[in-house]
Order: C-alpha cells, then structure tokens, then sequence
C-alpha cells in the first residue's frame, strides 16, 4: 500500500485536508498527516508523496523529507460556504482573520477572484502588530485567532486542496486512471448541486416577488400582466392581441366575451398596462361572488348610518376607488336586472351616488366588463338589458378557446411543466420530452376549462409523473379517446409525431405535383386525424418554413 503524508501549519488545516483525502482515496492509500504548530514531526519524514498545505509548511519541514517527491498544495475557497458573505452589505469592513500574513492576502485574494467583492476586506493575523477594531471577522476555519473584540465571525471554512493539485497528486500515486472518470462526476455534481442552489434561491425570489403581487392585486388595484406575458403563437390570439392593443389607446367601455378559462381578466390587465391609464389603478369587482344586496354598496359607496352594520365613517365604492384608473367588471352577466338599471345610469352620466347620500359624484374611470355567457341569448330571454349590453359593447373582444388555438396547446403545456418545475427541482425532462407519448392526446381533447384546465392536467400529470414522460394510460379517463385511427399506426402508442408530420409533408408535395387543392380538412380526412391535430402539425411547419399558404382556396404549398 503507498503512503500520503499531508503537512500544514495549523492543526484546523490539517484535519480538514486530511479529512478530504480520505473521502477522496479512502483505504487505497496509508495517510499520514502532521502539524507544524504542534510540534510533532518527525526528523526524518518518507512517504511516496508529500504533500505540504503551503510554502510556509514546507520552509519548516523541508530538511526532514530528502529522498521523498514533495508536492506544494495550491488551495481553493470552500465554496459551499462563501454564500455566508453574500449577506453583508456593499462596502461593509471586515477583518480577514488566519494564521500566517501570506495565507491572509492570499485568502482576500481569492475570495475577490472568485467575485465576493463587495466588501472590504483587511488583513489579521497572529504575526501583525495592528490591525483596525471591526465589529465583524471573516476566517477560514481560524476562529481562536480572531480578536476578542468582534462581535460576528463568519466562518467559511477551513481552504481545501483544489482540483489540479488532486490530478497532480494522482499522477504522482499512479492513480489518475482509476479516479478520473469519478473526479470529472464529483466536479459536475458540485456545478449543479450550486446551479440548483441558485436556481432555487431565484425561484423563492420569484415566489416573493408573485406573493406581493398577488396581495396588490387582492387589494383590487394592481394590474400585474401585460401583452408581452400572454403566451401563444397563434394566428387567432395573435388577431385578439392586435385588436386589444389598438383597443388599449380609446377611452371607450370594452366587453370582454368567452369561455372560463380563456384569459380573460389578462386581457383586461394588459389593456389596462397599455392605456392611457395605467398609472392609476386596475379595480375589479365580480359579479358572481356579491350578492344583490352588497352589489351597490361596494361599488358605488355609502354615507354614515345608511344601513344597519354600515361603518361610523362610510366607506367609498369600486368606482371612486377606480378614479384615473380601470373597474373591470367580471362576469357581467351575473348582474341582477335591478342592478343593471343602476350601473347603466353610472355609466352614462358618468356620476355616481352613495347609498344614502344625495351628492353626486363625478366619475373618470375606463370601464372593461367580462363574461362567458351569450348576453344577446340573454337579452332575448329578458336576463340582461339590451341598453346596458350596448353601452358596454362599443369595443368587442372574443377570447378564442383553447381548442382553437392549435400549437398554443403544446406550447402553454410546455410552459406550465417549467413552472411545475421551479417548484418541484424533481421533475428533470426537458419540457421538448415531456408530452412527447401524449401530444395527440392534448391535441384531441376539446379542453371545456380551457387554460386553467389545461393547466390543472399537467399539475396533475407532473404529481403522478414526475421523473418519466407520462403515458396515456395516465391521462384523466375523459382524455383518453383513440387520438388516430389509421391503420399504419394502431400498434404504436399512439403514433410517431415526427413521422405523422413527414406524411403531411408528402400529401401537400404530391398534391403540388398534381397541381391540386390540399388543405387541413381534405388532410384530416385523408390521413384519418381530427382536423385540430392536423392544424397543430400544419402550425409546426409553417414556423419551421417548410411550407406556406396559398391565398383564397390555393390551398398549401410545400416550399
């Protein structure tokens, strides 16, 4: 068995390098390890390697280790411990406290190397004779040096023999060949064990950052989105952001109509963030969660003593609360009928009155409202008054469902996995893999909760699937309906997408060779797919640039 001596000034250095090389070499190789400071070594000193932690150490023991192959450690900053420093503010003092005046600069050396540079540092140590009274100490393992007279010592740890000095060692035991192939593992699983560290250090920020927002916007007077955060590609919501953008730059009441789940308080946010008011507040009231009684109390207001259980003082209403800012009104169509009367006169005389009040309040808000319900078939049953449905209706919006955005599908799924993924540092496929096993699936589906459903199912498939790409045997049971039915791919699971777009790619080239038609209908039925499929993948390659649409009935040509 070959013999390792290691020999430092301090005895805190000696058993700290020590302790690396045995988790390093284990039982392979005999260590030996001495401190200076101690007094202990031997005159005469043989080993197959001696390593010595510094300069000093090796000025001290040199003449006892003729015949022996000496090695002088280069050392590193225990970099699991810098984060310590991070905490001190920009241009804090602070002593750097160790054994030796050469090790001291060296340290502060590198420290500032490796980018903590933020404070300032000044050199202690045993051997200098003053040095300034400061309330905080930095040490490399070196705490029983530190002046009585500092309040905080941070400790990043005893400095460790760094990488090169380690392959240098290796080489030297005959090593290097059995240890590479492990060092190269345990260098890269300290990189991510960091990245992982910093990553989830950005994501608590990022949490911070959504839990203050998320209490402005409780408040009803934060609008946190704007169009550059709506996710999607889509020729439809791409036609939707254009429209709403311009939409943004008129003072004129908006109405807002689709399905839940669509994104339509985003809308309303955004357009907000883009008008002329977005420097005042965003207030939003739904409909469905206040009752009658409540509905003109909270927005208009009321006077002292207007109702049993009001307050001493009053209170003002959304619309006051909205001056030089946005009311959005969610879920209009839940308004009573007695109320809409109300609203409308608001509206129109652009004034309010408080509940038990006679004076009239001016008004300056820009009023968005929002449904998922048919307010021309409500207005035709008598649920909805057809004056209020037009006052409100002077610039309309129509939020399309997820169904018939096609590629946004994929795309808004690939997107909540990510944030699945800050949460959860377990979930470890790329985003690109994950669905790969369910694409037609998701594709299929008609999506009834639209985004927040979709969004639902993926939580749900990274909980039950969070380290492997979910099959569809996984799939909620409502989603799991045939996705092809062509015969080519009824033994496959379910089918290859790359393959499936190849066909698609051939069907529109032979078709141009014919000098006929084709499109995504005559596609779907040709290639027995449902045509939302077929529109994901003729989506992919028009982004991809391999093929292109003719205008009027030209139909799809491949370039």
């Amino acid at each position: 068995m070959k013999t390792l001596m290691f020999i430092a000034m301090g005895i805190n250095t000696t058993e700290a390098c020590t302790q690396q090389l045995h988790k390093l070499l284990g039982a392979r190789v005999n260590i030996i390890s001495y401190s200076v400071n101690n007094g202990n070594i031997p005159s005469h000193l043989s080993a197959d390697l001696i390593i010595f932690a510094s300069h000093e150490a090796y000025i001290h023991a040199k003449s006892s280790c003729r015949g022996s192959t000496v090695l002088i450690a280069r050392r590193a900053i225990n970099y699991h411990e810098v984060d310590k420093l991070f905490a001190l503010e920009a241009g804090t003092d602070v002593l750097l406290v160790n054994d030796l005046p050469d090790s001291t600069n060296r340290t502060i050396a590198l420290l500032q190397t490796i980018g903590i540079d933020h404070i300032n540092y000044h050199p202690c140590c045993p051997q200098m004779a003053s040095y300034p009274h400061l309330k905080i100490a930095v040490t490399p393992g070196e705490r029983e040096l530190v002046p009585d007279f500092v309040e905080n010592i941070i400790d990043i740890k005893t400095r460790l023999i760094d990488i090169t000095t380690i392959v240098e060692m290796l080489s030297h035991l005959g090593f290097l060949h059995l240890y590479a192939d492990f060092l190269s593992a345990n260098y890269v699983q300290d990189i991510i064990r960091l990245s992982k560290k910093s990553y989830n250090i950005r994501n608590e920020i990022q949490q911070l950052k959504t839990m203050v927002s998320q209490k402005q916007t409780k408040k009803g007077n934060i609008a946190v989105y704007t169009f550059d955060k709506i996710l999607g590609k889509s020729k439809v919501l791409s036609q939707v952001i254009t429209r709403a953008q311009k939409m943004a730059k008129s003072n004129s009441p908006i109405l807002i109509q689709g399905e839940s789940g669509t994104g339509k308080e985003l809308i309303a946010q955004s357009i907000h963030n883009a008008s002329s008011y977005c420097k005042g507040p965003f207030v939003a009231v739904n409909f469905a969660s206040l009752s009658e009684s409540l509905l003109e109390s909270e927005l208009f207001g009321y006077v002292p003593g207007a109702f049993t259980g009001a307050k001493r003082d009053g209170a003002i209403g959304l619309f006051e609360e909205a001056t030089h800012g946005t009311l959005f009104l969610d879920e209009i169509g839940d308004a009573p009928l007695s109320f809409q009367v109300k609203l409308l006169r608001a509206l129109q005389e652009k004034q309010i009155r408080r509940v038990g009040g006679s004076r009239t309040i001016p008004i300056n808000v820009r009023v968005i409202a929002a449904t998922n319900q048919d307010l021309v078939k409500m207005i035709n049953k008598g649920l909805f008054r057809k004056d209020l449905y037009y006052r409100l209706n002077v610039l309309p919006i129509e939020m399309p469902s997820l169904r018939d955005r096609g590629t946004d599908i994929m795309l808004l799924a690939k997107t909540f996995y990510q944030r699945q993924a800050m949460e959860h540092d377990t979930l470890i496929i790329s985003p690109e893999f994950y669905f790969n096993s369910i694409i037609p699936y998701l594709l299929h589906y008609d999506w009834p909760g639209n985004i927040r459903e979709l969004e639902n199912t993926v939580e749900y498939l990274t909980t039950l699937s969070p380290d492997t790409s979910p099959g569809p045997e996984l799939l909620p049971s409502k989603m799991q309906m045939p996705a092809v039915t062509q015969k080519s791919y009824q033994n496959e699971n379910p089918y290859t997408a790359k393959a499936l777009k190849e066909r698609i790619l051939e069907e529109i080239e032979l078709a141009n060779i014919k000098h006929t038609s084709i499109g995504r209908r005559s596609l779907a039925k040709k290639l027995c797919q449902p045509e939302n499929h077929i529109r994901f993948f003729i989506e992919e390659l028009k982004n991809e640039g391999r093929i292109l649409s003719r205008r009027g009935r030209g139909g799809l040509l491949k370039k």
